[in-house]
């Protein structure tokens, strides 16, 4: 009987650990869309930092330029480096 008490206790905090990590993977995707949202807004005011307007061909080669840097100041710094 106390193999059946354990057996049966450990099933349950086996299900309730389930249950946990669902309600986490939950939250971790709203926490990443959370900060999609926020980098894409930086994005978005980085490029109109320059007076790029949404739509044209510049503001998404500063889009994609963005996304290919690891860092916004990186490419500030590469932009307004001098030609070789």
């Amino acid at each position: 009987m106390e193999a059946r008490q354990k057996y049966e206790r450990s099933t349950a905090d086996y299900r309730a650990r389930l249950v946990a990590n669902q309600n986490n993977d939950e939250a971790c995707k709203e926490k990443r869309i959370v900060m999609q949202t926020a980098l894409s807004d930086s994005d978005d005011a980085f490029c109109r930092s320059y007076g790029l307007q949404y739509g044209t061909i510049s503001y998404v080669q500063c889009r994609e330029n963005i996304e290919g840097a690891v860092n916004p100041a990186i490419l500030t710094i590469q932009n307004n480096a001098p030609a070789r």
